[in-house]
């Protein structure tokens, strides 16, 4: 992954360039110092994913046990549904802070670097997998009210 978030998979590497194949099948050719220059990270040796889910105040009481344990369970088994077991390395729902209109829970998820190209997708579903469970358990999201301009 490049420091602007491209991800492709490097087939070749000499001193002067190195090539990259996207999802899709294009091929991208980079100066290698051009390449370097964008700070890549090498996922194949695995990687972490992170999601924040924001529930109402309401949810308060449950919000340091309950809600992180029930949702670390239902997207950690919606998560292996989807992968090989080995290629979830672990999954952590915590609570992070509260802020003026909301409660935050963090979910951590650490991949096998064998699914890197999944990296955009596997994001996307520990987010809707934290909805589901959210929608499952009547959790009610919070709100922000944006003020009209004029």
């Amino acid at each position: 992954m490049l420091q602007d978030k491209t991800l492709g998979k490097c087939v070749a590497l000499t001193p002067e360039s190195v090539q990259l194949v996207f999802l899709g099948g294009s091929h991208k050719l980079y100066p290698t110092l051009t390449f370097i220059s964008q700070n890549p990270q090498n996922l194949s040796g695995g990687f972490r994913l992170t999601t924040i889910l924001r529930l109402d105040h309401m949810h308060r009481d449950e919000a340091s046990k309950e809600v992180p344990a029930v949702l670390a369970k239902t997207v950690r088994e919606a998560i292996t549904a989807e992968l090989k077991p080995e290629q979830l390395r672990s999954l952590t729902a915590e609570y992070r802070s509260s802020t003026t209109v909301s409660l935050e829970f963090e979910i951590l998820a650490d991949f096998a670097g064998e699914v890197a190209e999944r990296y955009d997708a596997l994001r996307r579903s520990l987010q809707r997998h934290a909805l589901e469970c959210a929608n499952y358990n009547q959790w009610k999201l919070a709100t922000q009210l944006i003020p009209l301009a004029g």
